[in-house]
């Protein structure tokens, strides 16, 4: 709908200026009632968006707000054509694979807050242990790591 007001306003343009050249009142009449199909168009989808929101089938702010935490999701090791079996990253070369992929670019409440989630398998925990003891050793998200693999035991 928002392209189709902006082909009539440029329309409603080339009509204007035609009337202008022409000096042709129909024509500059025809220009005014393009603009104005074409503003009642972009009101119209404006208000069905507002309602489509307001009722949940949209996303408030366009489905991106700012300043929000990444979505981060588990890629197996096939999806990614990558070898090894904890779903990490392997880099060549590397002795220690990310455990998960973009695991280095991740915040510790981030970690904190996909371990949580339930979303890893005791083997994705595993790994994230191993890992994160080999790395970081963030205490808090070790401490985490070891209540998730308790409770899946």
């Amino acid at each position: 709908m928002i392209f189709t007001s902006l082909g009539l306003l440029i329309a409603a343009v080339a009509l204007f200026i035609a009337g202008i050249v022409k000096s042709s009142v129909a024509l500059l009449t025809l220009s005014l009632v393009v603009s104005a199909v074409a503003g009642a168009i972009l009101v119209a989808s404006f208000s069905a968006a507002r309602r489509l929101t307001a009722s949940g089938v949209l996303p408030a702010g366009g489905g991106v707000v700012p300043g929000a935490q990444p979505v981060v999701m588990y890629l197996s090791p096939d999806q990614l054509g990558l070898t090894g079996g904890n779903g990490g990253a392997h880099i060549a070369g590397s002795a220690n694979p990310q455990p998960i992929v973009g695991y280095d670019d991740m915040s510790a409440q981030q970690v904190l807050s996909l371990v949580a989630s339930g979303a890893l398998s005791q083997e994705q925990l595993s790994a994230v242990r191993i890992y994160e003891t080999g790395t970081a050793a963030r205490k808090t998200i070790l401490e985490r790591v070891d209540k998730a693999l308790a409770a899946s035991r």
